[in-house]
């Protein structure tokens, strides 16, 4: 019954990010080194010089293109992920030799927040939903055009089962 799960999962995301929209995080206060005028790396951000939670990271639209490796959260994951335009202007999320295990009804979101393994934070389901994630090992999904505004730091794989919304794996840029 796969046709009862998909609005289950809506409802539930929605559910989700209505009760976590309380959970953001305030801006936080220029460091010294940002006052003084420190300069920025060159080049762009990758999955091994992601930025650390509240720093400032610019929109994902001036930052392309991006390069990441899945890490596994709650289930083991491998694969890598890229972000870029293409020759007719559009952005797509690319995912090569993909694999989540194990994945209950996994879907992509584009998300604000990084993540680590360890990391003690509920699932982060605040973001851009950009589709279920198949069991192919190459796939791409359109980026909208809203999300090209947003700080985006991570590339997340979530599931929906019993007990809930589970992070499953990510991607950090």
């Amino acid at each position: 019954m796969t046709m009862n799960r998909v609005p289950r999962a809506a409802l539930l995301l929605a559910g989700l990010a209505l009760a976590l929209t309380a959970c953001t995080e305030p801006a936080p206060a220029p460091t010294a080194s940002a006052a003084s005028g420190a300069a920025a790396p060159s080049g762009p951000p990758t999955a091994s010089s992601a930025s650390t939670p509240g720093s400032a990271v610019e929109p994902l639209g001036e930052r392309l293109p991006l390069t990441g490796a899945l890490t596994g959260l709650s289930a083991d994951a491998a694969g890598q992920v890229s972000i870029d335009r293409r020759e007719d202007g559009t952005v797509w999320v690319t995912l090569t030799g993909v694999t989540v295990t194990p994945a209950y009804d996994p879907f992509l979101l584009l998300s604000e927040r990084s993540f680590a393994v360890d990391s003690p934070r509920p699932p982060d389901i605040l973001g851009t939903v950009l589709g279920p994630l198949t069991a192919e090992s190459e796939q791409s999904f359109p980026v909208p055009d809203d999300a090209l505004a947003s700080p985006v730091r991570s590339l997340v794989v979530l599931g929906t089962g019993d007990p809930g919304t589970s992070r499953l794996a990510a991607a950090t840029f």
